[in-house]
């Protein structure tokens, strides 16, 4: 479950579309914090798996959400944000195995500018996008 722009957003199985949206345009974001460390990289907005080759090592992946299927990915990533989850979601059960940040919850998270540089703070939540 997810709520954005105060919608109440329930993720059902395979059906689950993200919702197109205008980009981000603030400095920073935040959401819960699910898995410690700060990350700095490269931001790749992946909205289904088909996107996981734009994924280099180190890059923060921004996600929808995330199940099993999504977990090789996270081997690849630095640091994740999802739209959807909690401190025992798969996206963030997963980053913490895999060491890596993550910052959960955060509405419009595939809105971010991909290709951006952030800095994920995985102790306070904050999303924080450099501008060139």
């Amino acid at each position: 479950m997810a709520v954005l722009n105060g919608l109440l957003q329930i993720i059902l199985g395979d059906d689950f579309v993200p919702v197109r949206r205008s980009p981000v345009d603030v400095d920073q974001v935040a959401g819960v914090a699910t898995s410690r460390g700060r990350h700095r990289g490269t931001l790749r907005v992946v909205t289904g798996i088909d996107d996981a080759h734009r994924v280099e090592p180190g890059d923060v992946i921004a996600i929808p959400f995330s199940d099993v299927g999504w977990t090789p990915l996270f081997a690849r990533a630095g640091a994740v944000i999802a739209e959807a989850g909690g401190m025992l979601s798969h996206s963030s059960i997963v980053a913490r195995e895999y060491l890596i940040p993550c910052v959960v919850s955060v509405p419009r998270a595939t809105a971010l500018p991909d290709g951006a540089t952030v800095v994920v703070d995985g102790y306070t939540g904050t999303i924080s996008i450099e501008r060139p």
